[in-house]
Formats: structure tokens, sequence, C-alpha cells
């Protein structure tokens, strides 16, 4: 039977080359999955306006939390016009494509029967981490957490994007009930960390492992005498006052030991107990200077003198295994949210603790900028309040999530509120005081231990009652707080904005109506709310520090430099200009001027831009 095939016209011949040219040789591919918001984002421009009766001032401090409400598509436009290249660190919980309708593309849930279910979110994700790119610093840290179903998707999809970064993965135990399908109990996350290459960027962990103190007498590899001969040498001792008196020159093998200066001492050679002849840990000079220090010393064990070294705990790099009750999502994540707003169904919160250590592990800096464009039940808002609270930080947080089922406003909003102002506690909430790596053995005897607890114990007495645990080999203590009471707030000031759509610009109309419009996306930008100087055709709005002054008439450029030359500190200038000119000639002489910006211009730009990528 004579075979079929296709019938294609030149044209449709060439298209089919072109395509079979630009494939990938590797990598991930899939079919493009249009979304109903992208293809209608593209029509419209986005900027913010604010929600004043959502805003919460707690202080004089100019430091301000941010919450958007919208489709994070839409946000992220935003913020790639006020925080490009700001944001230290982006830590995002994505919904988990697990096809049991938990997931909605293009308002419909997707399920184990569509047959695009997997490209869905690999577009999904492709445009929102194409923005997020260009918000991270150069030493910025990107986290994504997500479960089996799209974990290797997703770490393709970062690839691609961050080709310049490096790419870890972690897994961490957030439910050690675990969720039972088929074969397995799955207890587990991954995280997904986009880092700077060839940097340690990534923090030492917080809390000490205990301090290692061991026999000098060498064990295991290379340990015997004749492995390194310099190292086998006496160390003699004051046999009443066990002080280490003085070091013998290195013994050759065959020669006869050389015994001590007097009868009130003893040397100490690196021998075992079943006459095996090894050597020390340490060199000569060294020994003598730490026991100077008090780190190389004698004791006393069983009637006989040996000799012992102590090494100073110090940070170790953090693992990629992250175990312990901390990580409970159930206690930490559920509970807590219960506690601070009541019952709710938000499904799967995360513990506050698994952000709270991703924060730490993520970044140095007390006054960094975290942002959480898939902010959900608001935890990482949370976490960055309870951060600051525990080392006296200014860290800052920008959460970003839509308000489907009135999520912002009765979840989000909700529990940053509650934290910020403080609450009454719905149920017992648990807070960590104090964590330390520890071996089982060690738990008895470790008065070191025991005296650290109790001190952390008078710092917070203001707890219901203490609770001590012990997970894989790290000790915790807790803070019971009992449900009813009332919990202090974090403090902090917060300001809520809501996505505001623009069509795009046609004539020169709408460009001046656009401008006037981004006059609070340009007061996020440079957080400067307060106003100074409120005209028609020019306004000044100014925090402790600085001002911005936006000029919307080109021809009142004269009356705004006058109120600008008024002012003390750093001004920002904002003018109108039809064809991008900033008219700098006209503000040479303004001595405290920082910048000065066209708009609407770089504003139009930047969307430009981002339907080009998102079509390429």
């Amino acid at each position: 039977m004579k075979k079929k095939y296709q019938s294609w016209s030149k044209e449709e011949l060439i298209s089919q080359l072109k395509k079979t040219e630009n494939n990938k040789s590797y990598g991930l591919v899939w079919e493009t999955q249009k979304e109903e918001i992208e293809i209608n984002h593209n029509s419209k421009l986005s900027v913010l306006e604010s929600v004043k009766k959502k805003d919460i001032k707690n202080g004089t401090t100019d430091k301000q939390n941010i919450i958007i409400e919208g489709d994070n598509l839409h946000s992220l436009e935003v913020l790639s016009f006020t925080h490009k290249s700001k944001i230290d660190f982006i830590f995002i919980d994505p919904p988990y494509n697990t096809g049991n309708d938990t997931w909605k593309y293009n308002n419909k849930y997707v399920n184990d029967d569509d047959t695009f279910r997997h490209s869905k979110f690999c577009s999904f994700m492709y445009q929102r981490l194409q923005l997020a790119k260009q918000l991270l610093t150069p030493d910025g840290v990107l986290c994504l957490t997500i479960d089996n179903y799209e974990v290797h998707n997703v770490k393709h999809l970062l690839e691609e994007i961050f080709k310049d970064k490096e790419i870890i993965m972690t897994v961490t135990e957030h439910n050690y009930r675990g969720r039972s399908k088929n074969n397995f109990a799955l207890t587990h996350e991954y995280s997904i960390w986009v880092v700077r290459k060839n940097k340690d960027v990534i923090t030492k962990s917080d809390f000490l492992p205990e301090d290692i103190k061991r026999n000098l007498r060498r064990t295991g590899t290379d340990a015997r005498r004749e492995d390194v001969p310099s190292m086998f040498y006496g160390i003699e001792v004051d046999k009443n006052t066990l002080d280490i008196l003085s070091v013998t020159d290195a013994v050759p093998k065959g020669e006869n030991l050389p015994k001590a200066s007097n009868a009130n001492s003893y040397i100490v050679f690196p021998v075992r107990s079943d006459g095996e002849e090894m050597r020390w840990y340490y060199g000569r000079d060294r020994v003598i200077k730490e026991s100077k220090e008090g780190t190389v010393y004698a004791k006393k064990i069983k009637n006989k003198i040996e000799i012992h070294y102590l090494q100073k705990a110090s940070p170790s790099r953090r693992k990629s295994v992250w175990r312990g009750a901390k990580f409970d999502s159930s206690t930490h994540g559920t509970e807590l949210l219960t506690s601070i707003i009541g019952e709710n169904d938000f499904p799967f919160p995360k513990s506050i603790y698994s952000v709270i250590e991703s924060i730490q592990a993520a970044t140095v800096k007390k006054d960094a900028i975290i942002l959480d464009f898939f902010a959900g039940s608001g935890t990482t808002g949370h976490a960055v309040l309870e951060l600051n609270r525990m080392d006296g930080g200014e860290r800052k947080f920008i959460l970003c999530t839509n308000n489907e089922n009135k999520i912002a406003e009765k979840i989000t909003w909700e529990r940053i509120k509650n934290v910020i102002n403080g609450y009454e506690s719905k149920k017992n909430k648990k807070t960590q005081l104090f964590e330390q790596e520890i071996a089982l053995s060690d738990i008895k005897n470790n008065k070191n231990l025991l005296s650290r607890v109790e001190e952390i114990k008078k710092t917070y007495p203001d707890y219901d009652s203490y609770e001590e645990s012990l997970n894989f080999e790290s000790y915790i203590l807790w803070g019971i707080e009992r449900g009813g009471k009332k919990i202090k707030g974090l403090g902090g000031n917060l300001r809520y904005f809501k996505i505001k759509l623009l069509d795009k610009s046609r004539t020169d109309g709408d460009k001046n109506f656009i401008a006037k419009e981004l006059l609070e996306t340009i007061c996020f930008k440079e957080e400067t709310y307060d106003p100074t100087k409120i005209t028609k055709e020019f306004q000044i709005y100014s925090n402790k520090t600085k001002h911005t002054a936006i000029i919307y008439d080109n021809a009142f450029i004269g009356q705004a430099k006058s109120s600008i030359k008024e002012l003390k500190g750093k001004v920002n200038i904002y003018v109108f200009s039809l064809s991008g000119d900033n008219y700098e000639d006209e503000f040479e002489n303004i001595t405290n001027l920082e910048n000065i910006y066209p708009i609407p211009h770089p504003f139009l730009k930047i969307k430009e831009r981002i339907i080009k990528n998102a079509s390429s």
C-alpha cells in the first residue's frame, strides 16, 4: 500500500524547516499554552492604586512593607519599573500542579486528565520567572519551593532562564506524618535555589554545634608514629596541678623515651593503652601556645593523665536536607495561621521557620528587601517581621497576591495586620527561642547547654510554659503562649496597593494621563509618601531623608525649581516628556539633585520589552 505524506506548500515547508532549526538540542521543550491574562495584559498598563484604609502606621520609621493585590503578572510588571536590581531575596511557593483540581489556569482547575497540564504550568511560570530575574541584585538569591509533580520541569525552567547562575536543590521534611498516595508516604518538598556562580552566597548556619573535646592522641588515617615521626614527642605535666610544663623534642624510633625533669611531673606520650604508638594531632609549638590559652589541657581519667584539646564550635555550612520539628507545616503553618486569624480554608501554609531559615540562608543584610509574588497566607511577611524582632533588623517585604476568594484581604492582609498590631491567640502558639546541635549522648551531662537554656528562659519570662524537643541531633527550646492570650505585636509599617489597569497610550493626551496615573507607583519606587507641595502642575512627596518632585507640565519647571531649592536632602525629579527628554539642562543649578527621569517614556519602554520577551 502506498504511504501517504502530508502535502505542504513552499511557504509551509520553509516555516517547518525554520522551526526545526530553532529546536533546542538539550533543555526543556513544551507546548506554549497562552494565558488569557497574559493576552489581555499586553493591551494594558499596570500601575498602583493605594488602599489607604488598609495602611498600617506604626512608629516613625520610613521603612514600609508592601502588599500588592492583583495578578502577580501585573505586579511584576510594576516592580520592573520600581525595583529593577533592588531585590535581595525572592522566596516563592507557587501553586502545586498536582492534577487534583488545586490550581487554576485561565480560570479553570487543571486536573489529571488535562494533556497539557505540565505545559500550562511551564508557560505560567516562565513569564513570571522571566520578569523576576531582572529584579534581583547581582548577589540576589531566588528560592522556589515545589513538590514532586513539577520539580524537574521547574528546575529546567530555572536553568533556561538563569543561564549565568548556579541552581542548587535542597530538601525539607515539612510533613513528618506523610502524605499517602501510592507506594511511599511523601514527607518532603524541594527548594530550588538560584545563586551567583563561583561565589559563597549562602550563609553559614546561625547556630553552633557542640564544642569538640577529644584526646590529643590522633586516631584514624595516618595516625601511627611512623606516619609522621615529628609528631611523636612527650608533653610534661605537673602531677598535682595538671599544668602543662613543657614538651620534649621528637623522639626517633629506637631511642629511649626521655624521663620527667622531677618527681612531681610526668611525661605523656601518644601511646594507646594496648601499647600501640600513635602520634599527636598538633605539633610542639601549637601545644605550647594552646596550653597557655587553655585549649590544650591535661586531665586525669581513671588515675591516668591524658592530654585533651578543645576546638570551639564555629558556624558550619548549611546542610542540603532540612529536618526537624520547626519545619513542620502543620504546627508552624496551619495551626499558627489559625491562631492568628481564626478558622480558615487556606491549604498548606508554610512553616514560618522554613521561611525564616531561608531568609537567613540567602541574606546577610539586616535591611534586605524580600519579595514573595505568590504570597498566599503571608508567611513570608510574617517571617520578615519575626526575624527583625529576633535580631533588630530593618528588612522589608513586598507581598504580591491575587484576591480570589478574598485571599488578599481576608488571609494575607488580616494576618500581617494582626502580627504587626498584636492579636488574641485563637490557639496555643509555639515560638522557637533557642536551637543547638548536640549529640544524644551528651544531653544529660551538658551543663553548658542546661545553663544556656535557663538564661534563655530568663530572657523570655512572659511565656506561659516552655517545651523542649530533640530531633536529628538538634535541641530546640520553645516558648508556649496559651490560646486566648493577647499576643504582642511585632510592629512595623504597611502600605496596601491594588493593581490598576490602564489602556495603552495612542495619543499625546493618553501619555499625559498615564504620567499622572503613575503618581503612587513613583512614590512607591522612591519610598516618599508624605505630601510636601501639591499643585495641579507639579507635586512633591517626601520622607525623612529625601524628596520626589513630579512635574506634569514642563511650562512650570521654573516654579517647581523654586520649591525644590527650599528642600533639604536629596531630590529625584520626574518630568513629563513626550519625547523622552529629561530636561536636565533646566536643572543644572539644583545642588541637591540626585536623578532626573522623563515620564511616562521609561515606563512605556518596559512594557514594550515585556511584550517582546513574551513573544520571543
